[in-house]
C-alpha cells in the first residue's frame, strides 16, 4: 500500500465513527506526507486543524492507522502543509462534478416550449 491508499483506508475507518459534518470539516485537505513503517506524518491545511486533530482525534487516528497498516506505529505527528489535491478532496470534487454533470444533463434535456414566446403590448 502506498501513502495515499493507507490514508484513504484510514479515512474510511474514521468516517464510520464521525458525523459527516465533523469528518468533512476536520479531514478535508489532509494527507500522509511521510510514512516509514513506524512513523507517520499527517499534513493538515492550517494550525487550527492541526491542534484540533492532535487534541480531539489523535487516538482515533492512531487506532485507524494501526488497523490499516497492521503495524504498531511508534509515532504519528502532524504538520501544516497544503497540497492541491488530497484523497478526501478528490472524492468530494468527483462527487460534486458527477452531480453537476447529472444536473446539467437534466436541464439540457428538457424539451423546448411548444409555442413561441409572444410579447405583450405595454
Amino acid at each position: 500500500m502506498d501513502q495515499n491508499e493507507i490514508w484513504r483506508a484510514t479515512l474510511g475507518e474514521l468516517e464510520l465513527t464521525l458525523s459527516k459534518a465533523n469528518f468533512t470539516t476536520w479531514f478535508k485537505n489532509t494527507f500522509i506526507s511521510s510514512y516509514d513503517g513506524t512513523r507517520v506524518t499527517i499534513s493538515v491545511p492550517n494550525t487550527f486543524t492541526k491542534a484540533w486533530l492532535e487534541k480531539k482525534y489523535h487516538e482515533a487516528i492512531v487506532r485507524a492507522l494501526r488497523n490499516v497498516t497492521q503495524n504498531n506505529l511508534r509515532e504519528v505527528s502532524y504538520r501544516v502543509e497544503v497540497r492541491n489535491t488530497t484523497p478526501l478532496s478528490q472524492f468530494i470534487e468527483q462527487t460534486e462534478t458527477t452531480r453537476a454533470l447529472r444536473d446539467d444533463t437534466f436541464v439540457n434535456e428538457r424539451p423546448l416550449p411548444s409555442t413561441p414566446f409572444r410579447t405583450v403590448p405595454a
